[in-house]
């Protein structure tokens, strides 16, 4: 039950960070925190990868649900999404995933802790509120991405990486 229960909180999670309501906007912190290196990747696909490329990679999606600026390709069925990449015109602007197999090659991943994440990305990082789930940020200003963590209880349980939008 605790599982489903963290899946429906991802979901809402994602929902929210896609509309941008109820929560505070992450680029309110853009300018007061330093910039991170970031080389963030689902199985080689990143910001700026083809609808093409995340295809050839791991195949066609489970399903496809069209948005308002474009199209989100869902990995996972409909209770148990845990891989999201948001396309528009063609590339990819963001990507959530709430499965510790799409991070195998970081030191942090689904379950990790918030020390972990600091301890891995560093001191330079925004916090923010989201529907009273903590969210731990980073910006890489120069590559125009960020990253977000969703926590519970102080473990991640969902990851955010998206196109900055300045």
């Amino acid at each position: 039950m605790k599982a489903r229960t963290y899946k429906i909180i991802i979901k809402l999670f994602s929902l929210i960070l896609l509309v941008s309501c109820g929560s505070v906007n992450k680029m309110n912190f853009y300018e007061q925190t330093s910039s991170t290196e970031l080389n963030e990747e689902v199985n080689t696909i990143k910001i700026g990868s083809s609808e093409l490329e995340v295809k050839e990679v791991l195949g066609e999606p489970d399903s496809t649900e069209e948005i308002e600026n474009g199209t989100q390709l869902i990995y996972g069925d409909s209770t148990d999404s845990n891989l999201e990449f948001q396309i528009e015109k063609g590339t990819i602007q963001r990507y959530f995933f709430s499965d510790e197999q799409y991070n195998k090659n970081k030191n942090v991943a689904i379950g990790s802790t918030r020390q972990d994440i600091i301890t891995k990305y560093g001191e330079n990082y925004y916090t923010r509120d989201d529907s009273g789930t903590e969210v731990l940020g980073y910006f890489d200003k120069y590559k125009g991405i960020d990253i977000e963590f969703s926590l519970d209880e102080g473990k991640i349980i969902g990851i955010e990486v998206s196109k900055i939008n300045i």
